[in-house]
């Protein structure tokens, strides 16, 4: 077969990008067989907490692959035993889980398995962060109230009203004093969680879906639906990277390595590793099922550095390490 230059490379071009996307996991622990509704990974990689579909919470203990502690609240009747924990979060310190069902979220500890902490809110619960003990929790409200708790009392620390519309994705800041919101009004507000004043706001040209803080609270990262990822500065409102996203909807992302490096998964199943000083794509995985035909969709929850890897929890219920 006679190609022309152009088709050559084409060809190749495609098989490198085939190679690229097919980096299979060094390891892989399914944590529930039916899919997750929400999940996230503790510092270190030691704690995952998961929300499935068929059999409510749990807190799994890695790399033992031993469940820890089974969480359940007064479950909906329809789901009979079990909860549905749409929203799950851990404190940096992987001290305590925060879980959402409805309008209800409860602050567990992570060492004993009790719970902590237990308040309704006064609308349907979208999203929901820690800092970094555990102490204060923020919710994203469907409503658009950003609000900010006392976890030991459930006293409301601020209420942060300036979204029209649900609030998809929240982050808080390690002192818990600086709040990042994403929402269908198309808008990231970074705001101070003292005075409830916003500090900072990107518009974008769709809901926005996905926030995260960096821990110096320098960058913020936003994604709109079926757009770019944007880092920009919180002093200035700056962007000051762009990460790719169009037609993948990013879903999660993780300032790592003293922000020198930003983690990113997909609606796709896909994780991208970003050096943000040299703007270069180090690590790109996609986490597809097995067989030349499988055409299984999962999304990407939680992302952690792990053994100079990077731990990818799937809402297909698999804990993957990927190097």
């Amino acid at each position: 077969m006679n190609l022309d230059w152009w088709q050559r490379a084409l060809v190749l071009s495609g098989m490198l990008m085939l190679a690229a996307c097919t980096d299979r996991p060094a390891q892989t622990w399914s944590l529930a067989t039916g899919g997750l509704y929400a999940g996230a990974i503790g510092p270190s990689g030691q704690h995952v907490a998961v929300g499935s579909i068929f059999h409510g919470g749990s807190l799994w203990q890695m790399p033992d692959y031993e469940r820890l502690f089974d969480w359940n609240l007064d479950a909906d009747r329809q789901l009979g035993d079990y909860s549905a924990f749409t929203a799950i979060a851990i404190s940096d310190d992987g001290q305590r889980v925060a879980t959402v069902q409805g309008r209800q979220v409860v602050i567990w500890s992570a060492t004993e398995g009790n719970a902590l902490t237990y308040f309704e809110a006064p609308a349907m619960i979208r999203s929901v962060a820690l800092d970094q003990t555990g102490s204060r929790f923020v919710l994203g409200l469907e409503e658009g109230t950003v609000a900010v708790f006392n976890a030991a009392s459930g006293e409301v620390v601020q209420r942060l009203v300036g979204h029209r519309g649900g609030v998809h994705s929240v982050a808080l800041s390690g002192d818990g004093r600086r709040v990042l919101s994403g929402g269908d009004d198309r808008r990231a507000i970074y705001w101070s969680a003292d005075d409830g004043l916003i500090l900072q706001h990107r518009r974008h040209d769709n809901q926005v879906r996905t926030v995260a803080l960096s821990a110096s609270g320098v960058y913020a990262f936003s994604a709109a639906q079926g757009d770019d990822g944007k880092v920009w500065n919180t002093a200035t409102g700056n962007v000051v990277r762009v990460i790719p996203g169009r037609q993948r909807v990013l879903s999660t992302a993780r300032f790592v390595h003293n922000d020198n490096e930003l983690l990113v998964g997909d609606r796709r199943h896909g994780v991208s590793r970003w050096h943000l000083q040299a703007m270069e794509r180090r690590g790109h995985w996609r986490l597809g099922s097995q067989g030349l035909y499988a055409r299984e969709s999962h999304v990407i929850l939680d992302l952690r550095p792990y053994q100079g890897g990077v731990l990818a929890l799937s809402s297909n219920g698999k804990l993957a390490l990927l190097q």
